[in-house]
Parts: structure tokens; sequence; C-alpha cells
């Protein structure tokens, strides 16, 4: 398996695999060590903020660090003035796991992952949808699905699924992330967005409103 190397403190741990959202930071890192210890020291690291720096990339040395605090613009009402910025904000978390001993009897693999990435995404938080190498499309397809309905809080027909996703991909709802080893997508959870036009400020663009209008018009009770 191709992996990134991690120096650490005069000793190599190893990422098979990442996902960053460009514009904001890591949602998931494995990290492979040779002893126990050094798998969590990174692991701590990776959670208190600090950088780790993957090296032997193609891309030059790419730079791990958690998001911090994070605000989603949401769309203005008519009734507000024009200095009230209408958004959600939060504080990213993390929670890492315990060092798994691999199959080969040698090393340990340890993961750090945004909460938001995991089946307790929280409402209003971007989503972060993961795709491992060997997972088989129903639970890819199923992984989505609660995903969608925990940070969109909307309800969803299984019919309607496959739908969704390509709504979401084509309006953008739906973005890839920067990953090595891996596939992920960030789920905006907006039910309506701020319109990208700076002369319509006050405008609503597509969110998942619209695109549960078009779908439930189209497929009805499918």
């Amino acid at each position: 398996m191709t992996q990134r190397t991690i120096p650490f403190l005069g000793e190599k741990a190893y990422c098979p695999f990442y996902a960053v959202a460009p514009d904001s930071g890591l949602v998931v890192a494995s990290v492979l060590t040779t002893a126990q210890e050094l798998g969590l020291r990174v692991a701590a690291r990776l959670v208190a903020g600090q950088a780790v720096v993957l090296e032997d990339g193609a891309e030059g040395g790419i730079v791990l660090k958690r998001q911090k605090d994070v605000e989603i613009p949401l769309p203005k009402d008519p009734a507000q003035s024009e200095e009230d910025t209408p958004s959600i904000r939060y504080r990213a978390s993390y929670t890492r796991t315990h060092p798994l001993r691999l199959e080969t009897g040698v090393g340990y693999e340890t993961c750090v992952l945004h909460r938001d990435a995991t089946m307790y995404a929280a409402p209003n938080h971007w989503g972060y949808l993961l795709r491992l190498p060997g997972s088989s499309e129903k639970q890819f397809w199923a992984r989505f699905s609660h995903l969608w309905g925990r940070v969109t809080g909307l309800p969803a027909r299984p019919a309607w699924v496959p739908s969704l996703w390509n709504m979401g991909l084509k309006l953008e709802l739906i973005v890839p992330l920067q990953t090595f080893g891996c596939e992920g997508w960030r789920i905006d959870p907006r039910w309506d967005c701020p319109s990208l036009d700076s002369a319509q400020d006050r405008g609503r663009a597509a969110g998942w409103r619209e695109v549960m209008k078009t779908i439930v018009l189209v497929k009805g009770d499918e």
C-alpha cells in the first residue's frame, strides 16, 4: 500500500489515508507506527491543533491540522440590517481511536476523526462522508443517507437517495475533499444558501429545500 511518511521526533510514522477540507482543515488521518506510544503522540498533536507534516507526496509536503472555529454563512432575512451577518458557528470536535494492532502483528494503527464524519454528526454542521477502499455500494449509500439526514434534519425516502446525491453534487451542496488513500465529500447542511451574487445578498441560492421540492415533484410517493 502506498503511504505518506510522517517524520516525528527523530522517528517515522506512516499515513495510509487522510482527508482534508481545503478551506478548513483535517477530517480524518490514519497513523501507522511500530510503537503504540508514537501513534498516540502523533494523534495527540493533531487533536491539540498542532501541525503534522506528511512527506513523500508528489504534491510536496502536506500539512494536516485540525479545524477550529467553523462559520457557515446563512441567507439574510429582508428585515435584517446590512450589518447583520447570520451564520452557524461552532468549534470543530475530534475523536481518536485506541491503537489497533495490525493484522501482521507488527505495529499499530491510530485514527483521528472529525466527529461530524461519524454517525453522531451534529445537526447544522458540515457533514463529512468518507469512503475507504473495499466498502460496498450498499454501505456507502446507507452512510450517505444517515449523514445527510443528521446534518440537514430532513427526512428522505430510500428511493430518493441517488437523486439527493446527484443534485447535491450538481449544486455543490456536496463537494469533494482533498484525499489520499480514500474518498471523501463535504455535505452542506443548509436548507437555503446565501446568493453568490453580491448584488443579491438578501436573496437565497438553491439549498436542500429546493432539492427536496424538485424530488417530491418528480418522484412523488415513490
